[in-house]
């Protein structure tokens, strides 16, 4: 958000340089990005006096306008826009003006004439004029006079706004609070609310999307342009001028951070409704697109239709023009889930739903609706006709007054008076043993939001710095973390290797994969058709996995992946470990063995699996998955219930097909399966460091990772505590694995050389089984 120092200024008597302001701001915890000097281009714009008008010696539509400069110059230009009386005073931009457009003038010649820089219009300055000719001056400022002398120089601070500050620090109003609560200034007032009648204007079908909703009605009014120093304020944010009625409303919506909108009452069928749009309706926005509505959006709406989408944007049909003679104006507080909801829908984002859909104060209701009767009469003679206020006054939040509670938040020991006094420069206060929060702070809900305000206006680093004081106790993993974290290394000691799949699908993936019969988890806003639902089993990502490998090379690699699946359980979803597998039987093999795998060396690695894990299964030819292989599969059951937790087989040809792919064998199982009961000498912690040392081993023929793992285990080494594989690669010099170790002791820190003794004494124990260290090829 653009933040002008000179609208600032409008609010904050005496206000420090803006680099002072800058740093305030930042220690508020408004993020400044950059500051920026507005306005320098007019410095070099000249006020002077069109003295002779002489026509252009080549063509009939340009003539020659001879200026008198202050300093008593007198300079020649070439001019094209509609003549004016000599003695007329006007703006001139020599050589090396920037203007609106970004052209840089030269000197040029046109049609022969040399013609130092130009006369402007308000246009070629970015300002909006009476008419598109020169910009005529009627002020009585000297000749020679700078336009920024009259319109003022500004610098704008650029604020990066995160959401909870955005819903009360999105106005140059809520800026300048923030300012004057750090400086210990009260900013100036905004004055009272219009005072509505009873007037009927417009009626509230849904009072939960627009809880206040007002409408006031004007006439007499003129389009005519909005005043310089208005304009001026404009265009430092980024806004660009239209006509007086609008710009009025855009002025409002920075200053207040209120937005109003303005309609063409004669283009009206009243009263207005706000209501939710309706099967099949339609708008054309202001931008001049026709948007097809969503019976969730929020729309205003008059006896024929929807004239505009709520808090977002107006519709063309009953915009301001220039022939608008009576206005309609529409300030309201509408819900802000509501307005952010509709911008995303329409993919269309304004200032206005910007501000609704953090959340705006309902207080500036009334005081937008009569600042903005204020700016028009200023400019000329309009009169409100008729006004209406609906909605109820939402009731202010309140919080508990709870200090020592604040005091313990922050690790201070502030009295009540120093904590309530930071509280009450921000606009909160007391009601008994209650803080009541202003309306335009919709983010406070609790005491920890109070010790925030706390902390942020007294500043961060006026808090000592405390170690917390917490009770010590010896960190231990989850049952289900150290579930899979086993079921992982078991696998990968029998030679697979681990893939992770996301967790997003589709039913047309799925179709005829899983066995549950539970609905599947839905995503409420999918980033892809293919990945609108929750998976269910892990086998439909394993197998596409597999189909990618296979286009891309021959190798039958086995691969498994340990993850969660999902499903609806009476309506709320429910989550649960699996472990899948799969293995393609068809290319070239990375198993370690010379032999071509088949569904028996999968079902040798579940057996494995099954047995080091303790799991209570029994295996079962019935009620076979109708996607494996008939005569080739089994199915898993839980010992006891007889409840299937998973299955194992060839998948079917047909299937396999779906994936470009010949023989696969697959298997799956759930992890939530009863143990056999097990003893485990439970290990004290050392007070002493670990050692970890690497191993690279050459595997002979035959060679498998369990028979590793058992041949450091038999090594005897006294101070080994844990010993796993970490690493598997095929070179040109045959198969390598690499092997953790880890050395501790309870007596005392390890020395390098007994744990060389150590791995010395594994090595030859490997050795003695045709192991070789990749060291000694």
């Amino acid at each position: 958000m653009k933040v002008s120092y000179r609208w600032l200024s409008r609010h904050l008597s005496h206000l420090p340089p803006p680099e002072e302001v800058a740093a305030i701001l930042v220690r508020l915890g408004l993020e400044v990005v950059s500051l920026e000097r507005f306005g320098e281009a007019w410095r070099q714009v000249e006020l002077v006096e069109l003295v002779e008008r002489r026509p252009h010696p080549r063509s009939a539509r340009l003539w020659l306008a001879v200026l008198a400069r202050g300093n008593g110059e007198r300079v020649t230009v070439v001019t094209g826009a509609p003549p004016v009386a000599p003695g007329t005073r006007l703006w001139w931009a020599p050589p090396g003006t920037a203007l609106a457009d970004g052209r840089i003038l030269e000197v040029a010649t046109i049609q022969g004439e040399a013609s130092p820089g130009m006369l402007v219009s308000h246009a070629e300055l970015g300002f909006v004029g009476p008419d598109d000719g020169l910009w005529q001056w009627e002020g009585r400022e000297r000749l020679g006079t700078r336009l920024a002398e009259v319109l003022g120089e500004d610098t704008v601070l650029e604020l990066e706004l995160t959401p909870n500050l955005a819903s009360y620090a999105q106005s140059i109003y809520g800026v300048a609070r923030e300012l004057g609560a750090a400086l210990g200034v009260e900013p100036l007032p905004v004055g009272d609310g219009w005072e509505f009648g009873q007037d009927r204007l417009a009626e509230v079908a849904d009072v939960g999307g627009a809880p206040v909703y007002s409408a006031l009605m004007v006439e007499g009014y003129r389009s005519a342009p909005s005043p310089l120093w208005m304009q001026a304020l404009l265009l430092a944010v980024g806004q660009r001028p239209l006509t007086l009625a609008v710009d009025a409303t855009n002025f409002l919506l920075y200053e207040l951070g209120q937005p109003i909108h303005a309609f063409d009452a004669d283009r009206l069928a009243l009263p207005l409704v706000v209501r939710r749009a309706k099967p099949g309706e339609h708008l054309t926005t202001l931008d001049g697109v026709e948007r097809r509505l969503d019976p969730e959006d929020l729309v205003i709406a008059d006896q024929r239709g929807p004239v505009a989408l709520a808090g977002i944007m107006g519709g063309a049909g009953s915009a301001v023009g220039p022939g608008t003679r009576r206005i309609l104006l529409e300030s309201a507080h509408f819900d802000a889930p509501t307005v952010f909801r509709a911008m995303r829908r329409h993919g269309l984002t304004t200032e206005a739903g910007l501000r609704f859909g953090k959340g705006s104060d309902w207080q500036m209701v009334g005081v937008a609706s009569r600042r903005w009767v204020e700016l028009l009469k200023a400019e000329g003679p309009v009169e409100v006709i008729a006004s209406q206020r609906v909605g109820a006054t939402p009731p202010l939040r309140q919080v508990a007054w709870r200090p020592e509670r604040i005091r313990q938040l922050l690790g201070v020991d502030w009295d009540d008076a120093t904590l309530w006094a930071k509280l009450e420069r921000l606009g909160f206060r007391r009601q008994a043993q209650t803080v009541v929060v202003p309306s335009w702070r919709v983010d406070v809900e609790g005491l920890p939001d109070l010790a925030e305000e706390v902390a942020r206006l007294t500043g961060l680093d006026q808090i000592p710095e405390r170690m917390p004081k917490l009770p010590m106790a010896v960190g231990e993993r989850l049952w289900r973390e150290a579930q899979r974290d086993r079921v992982r290394r078991l696998l990968t000691e029998a030679g697979f290797w681990e893939v992770i799949t996301r967790s997003f699908t589709s039913p047309e993936r799925e179709e005829g994969l899983v066995l549950t019969e539970l609905p599947p988890v839905q995503i409420e806003n999918p980033l892809r058709e293919e990945e609108r639902q929750l998976r269910r089993g892990l086998l439909p990502g394993l197998l596409e996995v597999l189909a990618y490998n296979r286009g891309r090379s021959d190798l039958a690699l086995p691969v498994f992946e340990v993850g969660p699946a999902f499903g609806l359980v009476e309506g709320a979803a429910q989550e649960w470990d699996e472990v899948a597998l799969a293995w393609l039987l068809e290319g070239e093999s990375r198993w370690p063995s010379a032999e071509e795998p088949t569904v028996y060396h999968l079902k040798g690695a579940v057996t494995f699996l099954i047995q080091a894990m303790g799991w209570q299964v029994e295996e079962s030819q019935a009620n076979l998955p109708p996607f494996l292989h008939p005569g080739r599969a089994l199915t898993y059951h839980r010992l006891g219930d007889g409840a299937p937790v998973g299955f194992l087989g060839e998948l079917h040809p047909r299937v396999a097909a779906r994936y470009q792919l010949r023989r696969v064998a697959v298997a799956a199982l759930r992890l939530d399966l009863p143990q056999a009961p097990e003893v485990a000498a439970k290990r004290r912690p050392s007070r002493f460091p670990e050692v970890v040392r690497d191993l690279s081993l050459l595997v002979p023929e035959g060679g498998q990772w369990r028979q590793v793992i058992a041949l450091i285990e038999a090594s005897g080494a006294p101070d080994l505590v844990q010993a796993w594989p970490i690493d598997r690669y095929q070179g040109e010099f045959g198969l390598s694995v690499t092997v953790r170790l880890v050395f501790q002791s309870d007596l005392g820190t390890l020395t390098d050389e007994a744990v060389d003794a150590e791995v010395h004494e594994i090595v030859a124990n490997l050795e003695s089984s045709g192991y070789r260290l990749r060291e000694k090829m």
